[in-house]
């Protein structure tokens, strides 16, 4: 957590009188251990560092606001700048799953499967889930990983089973393309 300390001296304000209070705190505290603030475990990152740099400047807005006095909200929930961090904490999320479908898919060695496509997305769901310890939202990621699935591979029935082919570089560049293509006609109409 962000130290209160040096805005409290830098602007000779007691803790009593301070605008960031305890009931903010106690909200930020909330929104820090829910990851609502601001982005999830990576590799680069941990957690706590990605959170606390969302959680400093919604501490910081109460001290250094452009304002000539410092916004007061009744509850941090109201804060505008919350809104900005949650959405792009969400974008974040999105984006470092769907780079880690992608490196599940890119490394699993692909095999013929009797079941077709649900078996292996079975699999590869469980490998996510393994990776992220069971935090992350189930559906999304269900749905993320049909999309990566359905641009990376192949399914092509033999009989009662199926061969898996992965697509390469320019397939999946050339679907991208026309997928946007088809989007922005669609868009027009």
């Amino acid at each position: 957590m962000y130290n209160l300390t040096p805005f409290l001296t830098k602007y000779k304000i007691p803790l009593d009188k301070s605008p960031f209070g305890p009931n903010h705190m106690a909200e930020l505290l909330v929104l820090l251990q829910k990851s609502a603030i601001n982005g999830i475990p990576t590799r680069k990152k941990s957690r706590s560092n990605v959170s606390v740099d969302g959680a400093k400047l919604i501490l910081k807005s109460y001290f250094e606001s452009p304002f000539p006095k410092p916004p007061i909200y009744g509850t941090l929930l109201l804060h505008p700048l919350l809104k900005t961090l949650v959405a792009q904490g969400a974008q974040d999320r999105l984006r470092e799953v769907r780079q880690e479908i992608i490196e599940i898919i890119n490394s699993t060695e692909i095999k013929t499967t009797t079941s077709g496509p649900e078996s292996l997305q079975r699999s590869y769901m469980g490998q996510l889930m393994k990776r992220y310890r069971g935090k992350v939202e189930a559906d999304r990621a269900s749905k993320l990983l049909k999309e990566e699935m359905d641009r990376r591979l192949e399914f092509i029935p033999r009989g009662n089973v199926f061969s898996v082919r992965q697509r390469t570089a320019d397939e999946i560049e050339s679907l991208d393309r026309d997928a946007t293509q088809k989007q922005g006609a669609d868009d027009k109409q």
